[in-house]
């Protein structure tokens, strides 16, 4: 009996004491959100030196429930509602228990747009109730965890498409341990862009899956990872229709506070113009030991000297000249530009591989600089020398892989100017000047032979302490000779190699070759 009185009363006493811990959770949200309020202001103000302003009011005050509208105030000083925001008090929000979060948490919230004059387009653009939902539980790790969920845009008279997105997180507060994990639908989009290499009439995303890590310790190191996959990319004009199918890519961002290294990774298993398939790339590249403070007081300099502008640009209604703004700053985007090779950084550029079906070719560069320690140089090539420590160049061609390539690219050529295809003489002629090229590459000794591919490489270390202007001696393809003799070997076998070119007469063959395949009507 005493046992079953001693349960019943404490069932009582938790059901009593629920209301109270709720509702102190309700008081501490609020204390919190308004700081979180005063360090979004502080921050526009201080960071983004911006006149608008955030703030909110309380517009439901329960023990179980608050609710909150965000809102916005432009630099008019009008106050517009942006955000209505529906916090569950915690430990254990109904609505939180509902989704499977079955431990205690802080609050459970839910935010929504709201429809006025400000994001009237945003709610026609989605034809949705609720363009933007934020639907998070905020833990007593000071976590936040949930999802954000973007409805699909379509703006028929720009043709633009935005796939659904729905953003999940596990973050932090201060987003010092902070992961993500982005999903969007395929998406439609038109570019003006007419002039450019590739003119871009249309363009077509498929489905993108990302995912990103971002890390910042008690002692300021930060690094930032991501991952992504994307179905394919598609775009060009009338004429011209590029894709570019499976496509990953990876990205990372160290800073110790005194370097910043940023890497990066692109493979995409095909690649097709005017549904001709090219093969597949992969691209690898990196920059290291980046003095992290010139950065950051790069990224400063340039973001105010773009604010300035923009700012008078909208005053006045107008584009404007941009060298009024830089003008005045370029003594200081100079220090700043060489300040970045205080911690002497290194850029790797490659390999970068193209591969078909007949074989793959690459490129590779590899440099080490330094702080140049004289500045006084009478050209640009030798501040260039007087500030590089290492060398490594590296070219590697496959010929099988080039005459697959080229009958390729005739194809396309072909289909764009609405001219019969290649045929096998045509096979067997771009056979024959590759060959050909083949040989004058070899015998002039420019390129080297190795496992079935034409080498070209250039390797030179400065001693420590030295730049390059001061080596003496120089790898070239695999082969150590001083600077001296490198210098005319290099001299003498491209000559040689030209010569053999014009001897088997390979430009005007493949001009010949090309002219079979553009339109003379056009």
């Amino acid at each position: 009996m005493r046992k079953r009185y001693l349960m019943g009363g404490l069932a009582i006493a938790l059901i009593i004491a629920y209301p109270v811990a709720s509702h102190i959770h309700g008081n501490t949200i609020q204390a919190r959100l308004d700081s979180d309020i005063q360090q979004l202001n502080q921050y526009i103000e201080q960071e983004l030196q911006q006149s608008v302003r955030f703030s909110y009011e309380q517009t439901q005050s329960g023990i179980f429930t608050s609710q909150y509208m965000i809102k916005f105030k432009d630099e008019e000083g009008k106050e517009i509602p942006l955000l209505q925001q529906r916090i569950d008090h915690g430990p254990f929000p109904p609505n939180a228990l509902k989704k499977g979060h079955f431990s205690p948490v802080n609050y459970a919230s839910k935010i929504t747009l709201i429809n006025n004059d400000l994001t009237k387009a945003i709610f026609t653009a989605t034809q949705s109730e609720q363009p933007i939902v934020i639907e998070y539980v905020y833990g007593y790790d000071s976590k936040a965890k949930g999802y954000v969920g973007i409805a699909p845009i379509n703006i028929s008279q720009e043709n633009l498409q935005v796939g659904a997105t729905k953003i999940s997180f596990n973050a932090k507060k201060d987003l010092t341990d902070s992961y993500f994990h982005i999903e969007m639908e395929p998406s439609k989009f038109a570019w003006l862009n007419t002039s450019g290499f590739i003119p871009q009439e249309f363009n077509h995303l498929g489905k993108i899956d990302m995912e990103m890590h971002y890390k910042l310790d008690e002692k300021g190191n930060l690094s930032v990872e991501t991952q992504s996959d994307t179905d394919y990319y598609r775009f060009g004009d009338k004429e011209t229709s590029i894709a570019i199918h499976r496509v990953k890519d990876t990205q990372k961002v160290t800073d110790d506070g005194k370097g910043l290294d940023i890497s990066a990774t692109q493979k995409a298993e095909q690649v097709l113009i005017n549904d001709v398939d090219l093969g597949s790339y992969s691209v690898d590249a990196g920059y290291y030991q980046l003095d992290s403070g010139a950065i950051k007081s790069l990224g400063r300099t340039i973001y105010a000297i773009a604010f300035n502008y923009f700012n008078a640009a909208i005053a006045q209604k107008e584009l404007l000249s941009p060298e009024p703004f830089l003008e005045s700053r370029l003594f200081e985007l100079g220090m700043q530009a060489i300040a970045i090779f205080n911690q002497n950084p290194k850029l790797q550029y490659g390999p970068i591989q193209l591969r078909n079906k007949a074989g793959a070719s690459s490129v590779k560069a590899e440099l080490d600089f330094v702080l140049p320690k004289d500045l006084n140089v009478t050209s640009p090539e030798e501040i260039y020398l007087k500030s590089l420590k290492k060398l490594d160049l590296q070219f590697v061609l496959n010929p099988a892989w080039l005459k697959q390539f080229t009958f390729d690219v005739l194809t396309v050529m072909a289909k764009s100017e609405k001219m019969p295809l290649p045929t096998d003489k045509d096979k067997a002629d771009i056979d024959l000047i590759i060959d050909d090229m083949h040989k004058s590459a070899i015998e002039s000794q420019f390129f080297q032979m190795k496992d079935n591919d034409l080498l070209f490489a250039v390797t030179a270390q400065a001693p420590e302490g030295k730049t390059i202007d001061q080596v003496e001696k120089i790898s070239y393809n695999e082969q150590v000779y001083t600077k001296e003799d490198v210098e005319e070997i290099l001299t003498t076998r491209g000559r040689q190699f030209i010569k053999l070119m014009e001897e088997r007469d390979i430009e005007s063959r493949w001009d010949e070759l090309v002219e079979r395949f553009q339109n003379p009507a056009e």
